[in-house]
């Protein structure tokens, strides 16, 4: 079945990791011990980077590739790629923002084998993004102890696992190879997965916060991961069915 990818669009507004209404994940005080993370340490260096020789007049998507690309971020990672995470599918759209009115974005890096958040929010002014805040938080255990990061940080590194925590057959999206202006949805047989997985992200997970939610307690999550400056695209369907996660659709359809 084929339908042609339409650009959505939508108004957005973000709030700092203090603002109980747009708080994006169930969170309590951290340990000392844990904000010496080492993936922490990426997001205090990201900062350093966001403050180096900001361009007059940047777009948010400029601001995005300069964060994540900036020099002591990218030696420390060699990621080409950051994450963004959603609950539902109609949240995808909030992705798509108006420059015009978006001048506040919380970024969140979260380590998932100490399940810490770092929260920094940045504001546009005059311009250019810079950040403004921040804060260390911890992720709160569900009453199963069996939430999205504890599942996912097992996943990535468990092979046998992961083979056992895949829908059948599981659902794939991509482009149609006979027409790329068109979108092919078809499914995967056991085994076939393995042949088009991507690159999963192990140890964190990024995430900027448009307003979407990203509740610990959600039995969906949807993970996205961007390539930075290359097209590169793959959004990770997960759900809970009786208790357990399961991977059920996948989409490919970067360029």
């Amino acid at each position: 079945m084929k339908y042609l990818i339409g650009g959505l669009c939508l108004l957005l507004a973000v709030t700092a990791c203090g603002n109980k209404r747009q708080s994006s994940l169930s969170l309590t005080a951290t340990a000392d011990s844990a904000l010496r993370n080492k993936h922490l340490l990426m997001a205090d260096r990201a900062v350093d980077t966001s403050r180096k020789d900001p361009p007059a007049d940047e777009s948010f998507e400029d601001f995005i590739y300069r964060l994540f690309t900036g020099n002591s971020f990218h030696q420390d990672t060699g990621e080409s790629y950051y994450t963004l995470l959603f609950d539902q599918e109609k949240e995808l759209e909030m992705e798509v923002i108006d420059e015009d009115t978006f001048h506040t974005a919380q970024v969140e890096w979260i380590a998932l084998d100490t399940r810490v958040v770092k929260s920094i929010r940045y504001v546009k002014e005059e311009g250019v993004w810079l950040p403004k805040d921040s804060c260390r938080q911890s992720i709160e255990p569900t009453v199963d102890s069996n939430d999205f990061y504890t599942f996912y940080a097992r996943f990535v590194t468990d092979s046998l696992y992961q083979q056992s925590h895949i829908a059948e057959p599981l659902e794939f999206i991509t482009i149609d190879p006979e027409d790329e202006l068109s979108i092919l949805e078809t499914t995967l047989e056991p085994g076939q997965w393995y042949a088009f997985r991507p690159q999963l992200p192990v140890g964190r997970l990024t995430n900027i916060n448009y307003g979407q939610q990203n509740d610990n307690r959600s039995e969906t999550k949807i993970l996205k991961v961007n390539g930075i400056g290359n097209g590169y695209s793959v959004l990770l369907y997960f759900r809970k069915v009786d208790g357990a996660w399961e991977l059920y659709k996948f989409e490919d359809t970067g360029v």
